[in-house]
């Protein structure tokens, strides 16, 4: 008979936090370094000043009245980063996600989807009328990744997105 001596779960945690500006400027802004700029631009469009401008990420990354930004975290170390944001528009309450990003090195591990899944739980807590994304068309990994998440293509903006809303 054998008898177990010690057992460890190999199991990672992994929950989503608020971000205050210091962890954006911490973890999020190493991660944007050495990215190409169509690539940056893919997410944060193409306002964003290039070479990265620290002050504009930090500015709209930020927490405001209306945006909460968010750190996903694995075991206490920063792997993602998105935003909710709340709109109040023609009497209809939207939460927008926004600035959606997986650490480049954690890219390929499921992270995006476990990201949206979390920024949407939050999303809903603030009981609003409908969720909205924005996605740049050249952004094909968010073009995949979305519709996983039951947001549906809504129609082409002029600014080359597309509008997405979560079916609530």
């Amino acid at each position: 008979m054998f008898k177990i001596l010690a057992y460890k779960e190999l199991s990672t945690e992994k929950c989503l936090v608020e971000a205050s500006r210091e962890d954006i400027q911490r973890a999020v802004l190493p991660w944007l370094d050495g990215l190409s700029e169509k690539y940056l631009r893919n997410i944060f469009g193409p306002k964003m000043p290039y070479p990265i401008d620290e002050k504009y990420i930090l500015d709209s990354f930020g927490k405001t009245e209306k945006n909460t930004p968010f750190l996903l975290k694995e075991n206490h170390n920063a792997v993602g980063f998105g935003s909710v944001m709340t709109q109040i528009k023609k009497n209809e309450k939207i939460s927008w996600l926004c600035f959606i990003l997986i650490a480049p090195k954690k890219k390929g591990k499921g992270l995006g989807h476990l990201l949206v899944k979390k920024l949407i739980s939050h999303a809903k807590t603030l009981h609003p009328d409908s969720i909205k994304l924005t996605v740049y068309m050249d952004n094909i990994e968010a073009l995949n990744l979305y519709p996983m998440h039951n947001f549906r293509f809504i129609r082409c903006l002029n600014d080359g997105k597309y509008l997405m809303k979560l079916k609530l």
